[in-house]
């Protein structure tokens, strides 16, 4: 899951840098939107209790996940928490200890990518390197 958020990441900066804030903002809600009323309907109006059938997730579920999660973390500033967690619970096939564990680690580096895609679409000339380092880097 964090080799294709990686890359969608990546690819959802450079995405943002093309479009608007406001064009991006209306798909994100959507997205989240959506996956909000998933889990509601899949648990709110169950009245069986869920037990977890601890199993792997297929590869195939991984990895669109981690590249749709990616995408939208970095297109719309949050993300991959809501989109990967949810997800991963409502398939019930881990535990949610695993679960947020498992998010949260991959987190950092999904994170880290979309920054470097940021600061590679966006013109380093532009970025004000005196509010950016600290001031001892400078003074050299």
């Amino acid at each position: 899951m964090g080799i294709p958020g990686v890359i969608g990441a990546f690819v959802g900066a450079v995405l943002l840098i093309a479009l608007s804030a406001e064009a991006a903002e209306p798909v994100v809600a959507i997205i989240l939107f959506g996956v909000g009323v998933y889990i509601l309907a899949r648990f709110a109006f169950s009245r069986t209790k869920r037990v977890v059938n601890v199993r792997p997730v297929p590869r195939g579920v991984l990895a669109p996940l981690g590249l749709i999660a990616g995408t939208v973390d970095a297109l719309g500033g949050d993300g991959w928490g809501p989109i990967g967690t949810s997800t991963l619970l409502s398939s019930g096939r881990m535990e949610p200890r695993k679960v947020v564990g498992t998010v949260d680690m991959s987190e950092f580096i999904v994170s880290v990518c979309a920054s470097i895609g940021f600061l590679l679409s966006l013109s380093l000339a532009e970025i004000p390197w005196r509010i950016v380092l600290p001031r001892y880097w400078l003074a050299a």
